[in-house]
């Protein structure tokens, strides 16, 4: 079965032929932009059962191979293939064997469009956004700043929701929804223990036994630190839970295409006593350039670095092409920044 997306109908995601596991996390994921026609295809992503990697490929990391401007990665035994060549133009066609990490096939989509939608005059800004009594915010903080607390707060005042940790924004200041799956986990207190209250009972015994068993296995026996770490990676990640919003918050509302009354910039502080200066414009900018761009490399700037590295013809043409869209990027923020109030507070570490 076929999937399609259309990311506010100027961005078309069509994936052909999924495995189950792979296209149903896909369709929960992009649920609320999915549809049942395209007008066009700007991004394809085809399943396939083998794909051939050239002989004259370069291996310039030990997951990553590169030719003649197409990326194959290996992950997992099993091969991706994307045209990086390509990304300049209007469609792009990626390949995957069947048993590609389902989350590597979502960091593609995520991380094409990123840089697509600045073609549009958008762009993503690393917050949480949410209307309530009739004003616009949006707060943006830095990983584990905050963002999916603060919007949890207005929606049980029943606020409308764009989004907890990605929202877009276009040249005019006005915020479009990104609602993804949340990562709910124990920081969210009440949200959290009502969430797991709501699961069937099977699935909650077992989730926490498993837990239970891993923490017992880490305190009893001698493991070296990295192991200890990676157990305490796996105890963290069994106690979050990626759900849509609509799971906690059964009656939200997704909201569209409002002007941005406010921006809330969060950092965390170390002390209690610890305070900020108000932030000049210039700052303001830089922090949300920065904390997207953040986002925007994550899983992926170890392959772009050693591929700029490699410096052929396409790295060059892909390099400039980017840097023309950065630019575009910095135009973008600073014309909605300077229509907006900006807000800088601190958190509680």
């Amino acid at each position: 079965m076929d999937f399609k997306f259309s990311i506010h109908n100027f961005f078309n995601v069509l994936i052909t032929n999924p495995p189950e596991g792979i296209g149903s996390f896909l369709e929960r994921e992009f649920q609320y932009f999915k549809v049942d026609k395209l007008d066009r295809i700007n991004l394809e992503i085809k399943f396939v059962d083998r794909i051939e990697i050239p002989d004259k490929s370069v291996c310039l990391l030990r997951d990553f191979i590169y030719e003649n401007g197409t990326f194959y990665f290996n992950f997992s035994g099993s091969t991706l293939c994307v045209p990086i060549k390509d990304i300049c133009k209007e469609n792009i066609v990626v390949l995957s064997e069947k048993r590609t990490p389902v989350w590597m096939i979502f960091y593609v989509i995520e991380k094409i469009l990123h840089i697509k939608i600045l073609e549009k005059d958008f762009c993503f800004f690393h917050a949480a956004g949410m209307i309530e009594n009739g004003k616009t915010a949006v707060y943006s903080s830095l990983q584990s700043g905050g963002k999916t607390g603060w919007v949890f707060r207005g929606l049980r005042n029943k606020a409308g929701f764009f989004g907890d940790d990605l929202i877009l924004v276009n040249r005019s200041g006005h915020v479009f929804s990104y609602p993804r799956r949340i990562n709910l986990n124990k920081y969210h207190g009440t949200s959290y223990r009502r969430f797991l209250e709501s699961l069937p009972i099977s699935i909650y015994i077992k989730n926490r036994v498993f837990v239970m068993f891993l923490c017992l296995l880490r305190n009893l026996l001698q493991f070296h630190g990295a192991v200890k770490r990676r157990i305490d990676e796996v105890i963290e990640s069994k106690n979050t839970f990626r759900v849509n919003v609509n799971q906690i918050f059964p009656d939200v509302e997704i909201i569209n295409n409002k002007k941005v009354d406010k921006l809330i910039i969060a950092l965390k502080t170390y002390t209690r006593q610890q305070t900020f200066e108000k932030w000049e414009l210039k700052r303001n900018i830089n922090f949300m350039l920065h904390n997207t761009s953040n986002e925007r490399l994550a899983h992926a700037e170890k392959y772009m670095r050693a591929f700029f590295a490699y410096g052929d013809d396409h790295s060059f043409t892909v390099r400039k092409y980017i840097a023309e869209l950065m630019k575009k990027e910095v135009n973008t923020v600073s014309r909605i920044l300077k229509k907006c109030e900006v807000e800088t507070i601190i958190v509680q570490h």
